[in-house]
């Protein structure tokens, strides 16, 4: 019977098919809105360098902003204090005048 081992070969690609990201796909509208925003932190694009290692963590710029931001906060507490230090580790964020942009735009979203 032919139809027998042609249905396995169709099992086997679908369940290769299943294996996923852990972290869910950045939908072209998030990826322009991230873009956007990079550029606007120095109104240059210098910082769409992190773009790639963002879109890898993240699905949006919202949860880019809630993952950086520390839960606990005081109000007097600089921006720059107000960022998780892992956040900086994970996207590749070393300079300090880039993490000064960064922190200054989380803070206030």
């Amino acid at each position: 019977e032919p139809q027998g081992p042609s249905s396995s070969p169709k099992r086997a690609r679908h369940s290769t098919a299943q294996v996923e990201p852990k972290v869910p796909k950045m939908s072209r509208e998030n990826e322009l809105e991230l873009k956007q925003w990079l550029e606007s932190l120095d109104g240059k694009g210098n910082l769409l360098e992190y773009l790639p290692t963002i879109k890898e963590k993240y699905a949006s710029l919202r949860e880019m902003a809630e993952a950086a931001k520390k839960k606990e906060v005081q109000s007097e507490v600089s921006a720059l204090s107000s960022i998780e230090p892992e956040f900086w580790k994970e996207c590749s964020i070393g300079p300090l005048g880039h993490r000064l942009l960064f922190a200054k735009k989380i803070v206030a979203m």
